[in-house]
């Protein structure tokens, strides 16, 4: 992480993550995490205030506290989704927006992490345990502690899904909903806080991608460098948005430093094509 240091200095949101990452390695809290990434995307925000919406959410159900789990879920059902009319933004799915706790919570539209993220924030205000599942395709949470598990459908209004209605969403994402039990099992278990924020800032990416914003692009992607220091992905990313921003040698000393002791590695063949690329 050296030749971020610099930026850690200037950028108050980014060093926070550092020190949530090295605090909280994969259990990332995602309310905070999330709330510094919406402050580092939009300068001036004060990441406080998404974290206090998600706590008045949570005072609004604070008397389902250590209820049975089907009455808190249908309590948080009907707050997120019937009084505040949280939905999934089909019609601008790929806006930025959807990707930002504060804008999630104001437009009360986004992407169905961003929005799972919300339900397992007030979840976790109320005290109910549930966990986000990065399904292929799209993102659901799931209780935690029920078997045969069962799975909520933020983006559609909190649906509940039992395991045919997830073959079925799989089948419509990757034309089969046959695969080995074990690679079933991964689909449908909880991911950790980390990895939630590694695909919000894939899709941040993405986003920015698509519309030009390279500066987007390489804050989404060093943002996931402070997630993982060794993403072979992002590590290219990064030294080819350097490239393409006329920063050449930067580009060259970005993959030299990831490359340092590691020239034999196969994983990091596409760093040295990159390099042998750049130099010519």
């Amino acid at each position: 992480m050296r030749d971020l240091d610099p930026l850690l200095r200037t950028c108050p949101h980014r060093a926070a993550l550092v020190h949530l990452v090295a605090s909280h390695g994969d259990d990332l809290p995602l309310d905070q995490a999330a709330a510094r990434l919406a402050a580092e995307e939009q300068p001036g925000l004060d990441p406080a205030v998404p974290l206090a919406a998600l706590d008045r959410l949570a005072e609004r159900v604070a008397g389902r506290r250590g209820a049975d789990l089907f009455v808190q879920i249908a309590a948080l059902n009907h707050l997120l989704f019937t009084e505040q009319g949280l939905k999934g933004d089909e019609t601008s799915y790929d806006d930025p927006r959807n990707s930002l706790l504060d804008c999630v919570l104001d437009r009360r539209l986004g992407l169905p992490i961003l929005l799972s993220l919300v339900y397992v924030e007030v979840g976790r205000r109320i005290g109910m345990k549930v966990a986000g599942v990065g399904f292929p395709g799209h993102f659901v949470v799931r209780p935690t502690e029920v078997e045969p598990p069962f799975f909520i459908d933020p983006f559609n209004g909190g649906r509940v899904l039992r395991e045919p209605d997830m073959r079925s969403l799989l089948k419509r994402v990757a034309g089969s909903a046959e695969v080995e039990p074990e690679a079933w099992q991964r689909f449908i278990a909880p991911v950790s806080g980390r990895a939630t924020m590694q695909r919000i800032n894939n899709n941040l990416k993405r986003s920015w991608v698509r519309r030009g914003d390279m500066a987007g692009a390489m804050r989404a992607t060093e943002r996931n460098l402070v997630l993982d220091p060794d993403s072979v992905g992002d590590l290219h990313d990064r030294a080819l948005l350097l490239a393409q921003d006329g920063q050449g040698e930067a580009a060259l000393a970005s993959l030299d430093q990831a490359l340092a002791g590691r020239e034999a590695d196969p994983d990091l063949a596409c760093l040295r094509a990159l390099r042998e690329a750049l130099q010519e």
